[in-house]
């Protein structure tokens, strides 16, 4: 035990040790503890006993007013860990982190100190959510409960994710222990208090793959015949991340066969109603039918985070790599014999033959080649971690570990999978895209030849789905930017599954942006805060990363910024507090599964921004209404959920009758994705002949007579360009007579062109009149 004084003046502790059924080990002891000072006593010194006694139990410190600071040191020879003070019992608690093999087991440790029984609820959560089991357990007065998961849910053995809650009749003190059954570690775990509001779900059994006469290996042909409990619906399998068809014949049997794959071991899964089967791993036969022994170990890469000071090179981290591609190469036919992949601990195991000539490695991508992470400056190569081995000799414990630049590639790989298990995890029928990510540490902001590494920035491409992530760190690395490669992926996410009509453009805080704009990155934003976890966005810089660009999306108005649905701050932090849940929204918190369906349902808009996604919300979700509305005027929106336009100044605006006048000017800014940058009018017709006009009637704030040429374009609804009058020169108006069909049509007045001979932009300012004539 180490207790420490945070004030000046000494104080005296009392200290008592507890059995586990709440009798005294001894009579309490008293101890000094210095102003500003620390102490520290074992067992045998708290219990006054000449020998170190075994205690199961729990120690109780009283001071005289003073809150002391101190934790709890287990030593258990080989382990050790500690445990902090707990000041106050609670009712409800939760325990992030559940990992039950047969290497590891979770301990759980209750202490209720009451006269009276506690009634303790304990529910056990998957990674997606779903509750997979529940147990009620009567705690008896003044005792302690000492469990491992295992004994409390049988169902919780090989489970390495998910978490528990527990909620008590009575205000208890708890921690849990993860450690190694062979006592190599151990770690506390500290209880979080969930929200007031959440309540796990009711428990619904997850599906069950048991395969009918099962092989000892499966090979291309092979016909499973699989019998499915708890499924709902048709189910999908996969075989890896491969998608397998399936036919069901009487009796609730499916029959799956299995294709062309590499030998070695795969999962086979199933998905129905919006839950996962645990997988159940099949040997691939090789052609030679030479494995005779599996190895097993371990794979991590070195996370290096980002802190408020900067790339933090200093204090690294390794990390497991999850659900990644292990392959075993004989260096003697030069050929790959074997493949697996990483668990979610990073733990994997592959069958070898007996050669002594064997290369292991994890490599920057999944079984499949979904996912992967490749470098565009080595024609394409994915990245390797790799150890020689004897596959003649016990391999058990293998390591495959790296402390290189190559880790950058393993964590792209786990953020854009832990986006995708979020994206899961809102919508369980959804496939996210296959996706090729080039990252080098050569990749720059220079534009040019990318197979030099000359990519210009970050960036994803949804129209072939790829991205470049840059890592030149001699200018700006992004492979450990959590918050860029999320949010870059953002943009990707909501092109492919609802809808991105951003011009794109930089952006800067306190920018009136294209509405457009504002909400791509807004939502972008959040979804990276969603993905991490964390409401703060960090992007390095500089040599060797000493640069921080940073913000917090609980600042609802940060200095500077200028709220509306025009910026991006507003966005982002209005859908933060949406989620987070504050006073403006009654403390409720939205689930990002609803975010997701309102964010979901844009993609049958046009012209999207921030409005339209708030008229979905509460379309879905009516009791949101009187959240909406605050949230949204307290970043002066003044939203109405049940009128249309549901603002007063709607995006594209309206013309109110056949004529409007304005300005328009990128030439202060320089900019092209501003709202003064272009203006939006819509009209409606009911068809025939149309005639419009943009006459220029003034310079505009730019005051320059050759920078004041003004074209328009005529787009439908969806964005189409239908026609453009792009002709005149400074100061000459601008004509379009075109035959339309019924309906409402978007004419956009732009204050910019791009120079055809040399693709630049020209920057032009001026005020102007738009008329239009329709029938």
């Amino acid at each position: 035990m180490v207790l420490t004084n945070p004030t000046a003046s000494p104080t005296t502790v009392t200290v008592t040790a507890f059995g586990e059924t709440g009798a005294a080990v001894s009579a309490g002891r008293s101890f000094t503890v210095p102003g500003n000072g620390s102490i520290s006593a074992d067992t045998s010194t708290i219990t006054r006993q000449p020998f170190v006694p075994t205690v199961n139990g729990w120690l109780r410190i009283e001071s005289q007013n003073v809150p002391l600071n101190g934790v709890l040191i287990l030593d258990g020879n080989r382990a050790l860990t500690s445990i902090p003070l707990q000041a106050t019992a609670v009712d409800r608690m939760l325990y992030s982190q559940i990992f039950q093999t047969s290497d590891i087991a979770t301990g759980l440790f209750v202490v209720n100190t009451w006269a009276i029984a506690a009634t303790l609820d304990i529910s056990l959560v998957r990674g997606d959510g779903t509750t997979s089991a529940q147990k009620s357990i009567d705690l008896p007065s003044n005792s302690k409960m000492s469990t491992v998961m295992r004994d409390v849910f049988p169902s919780a053995a090989d489970q390495t994710s998910g978490y528990v809650v527990i909620r008590s009749s009575l205000p208890v003190y708890s921690v849990g222990i993860l450690a190694a059954n062979s006592g190599a570690f151990a770690s506390s775990i500290a209880p979080s208090r969930p929200p007031d509001t959440f309540a796990p779900n009711p428990t619904v059994a997850p599906p069950k793959i048991t395969i009918i006469d099962p092989p000892a290996y499966v090979q291309t042909g092979t016909t499973l015949r699989l019998l499915i409990e708890n499924l709902a619906g048709d189910g999908t399998f996969l075989l890896g991340d491969q998608v397998l068809p399936s036919r069901q014949s009487p009796f609730g049997i499916f029959l799956i066969d299995i294709p062309a794959i590499e030998p070695g071991l795969v999962n086979l899964r199933v998905r129905g109603g919006g839950m996962e089967s645990d997988p159940v791993t099949l040997r691939v036969a090789p052609s030679d039918n030479l494995f005779v022994q599996n190895i097993s170990g371990q794979a991590f890469y070195q996370k290096i985070d980002v802190t408020d000071a900067g790339l933090d090179l200093n204090h690294p981290v390794m990390v497991p790599i999850r659900n990644a591609r292990i392959e075993v190469l004989s260096r003697s036919s030069q050929s790959i014999v074997s493949v697996s992949q990483t668990d979610q601990a990073g733990h994997f195991e592959v069958p070898v033959s007996f050669d002594a000539n064997l290369t292991v490695r994890v490599v920057s991508r999944l079984r499949t080649a979904g996912l992967r992470v490749a470098d565009n400056t080595n024609l394409n190569a994915i990245y390797p971690i790799s150890i020689d081995i004897d596959g003649r000799q016990p391999n058990l414990g293998v390591v495959l570990a790296d402390t290189s630049r190559v880790s950058g590639a393993f964590n792209i790989l786990e953020i854009v999978q832990r986006a995708n298990e979020t994206i899961r995890g809102a919508d369980p029928s959804i496939d996210p895209p296959p996706l090729a990510i080039f990252w080098s540490t050569k990749n720059t902001r220079r534009t040019g030849n990318i197979a030099q590494g000359f990519v210009g920035t970050s960036f994803f491409n949804v129209a072939n789905n790829t991205a470049y992530i840059l890592g030149d760190r001699n200018d700006d690395s992004d492979e450990f930017d959590d918050s860029v490669i999320a949010h870059e992926y953002g943009h990707m996410i909501a092109a492919r599954f609802s809808r991105d009509d951003s011009p794109g453009g930089e952006t800067h805080l306190g920018d009136v942006l294209d509405p457009r704009v504002a909400w791509s990155e807004g939502w972008a934003n959040f979804f990276s805060a969603v993905v991490r976890n964390d409401s703060i966005w960090r992007d390095d810089s500089g040599p060797s990363g000493v640069n921080v660009y940073r913000f917090d999306l609980r600042d609802r108005i940060p200095a500077g910024d200028r709220p509306g649905y025009w910026s991006e701050t507003s966005v982002g932090t209005l859908l933060w507090e949406l989620y987070e849940g504050s006073d403006s929204t009654g403390n409720v918190r939205y689930p990002f599964s609803e975010i997701w369906t309102a964010f979901s349902d844009l993609r049958n808009d046009r012209f999207v921004y921030l409005p339209y996604f708030l008229e979905h919300f509460a379309a879905r979700y009516p009791a949101a209404i009187d959240a909406l509305q605050p949230v949204a005027q307290l970043r002066s929106i003044d939203f109405r959920a049940n009128v249309r336009p549901s603002v007063t100044m709607p995006f594209p605006r309206p013309m109110a009758g056949n004529t409007v006048t304005g300005y328009v000017d990128s030439v202060t800014p320089h900019r092209t994705n501003l709202m003064q940058s272009s203006h939006y009018w819509s009209f409606t017709t009911t068809g025939g002949a149309a005639s419009i006009r943009m006459d220029i009637t003034g310079l505009g704030p730019a005051g320059n007579p050759n920078a004041n040429d003004l074209d328009i374009f005529l787009m439908d609804m969806n964005g189409r360009l239908l026609d453009r009058s792009d002709r005149g020169l400074n100061g000459q108006s601008e004509l379009i007579s075109i035959r339309l069909p019924a309906g409402t049509y978007v004419v956009e007045v732009r204050g910019f062109y791009i120079k055809a001979e040399t693709g630049n932009v020209v920057f032009n300012s001026g005020d102007y009149r738009l008329t239009v004539a329709v029938q």
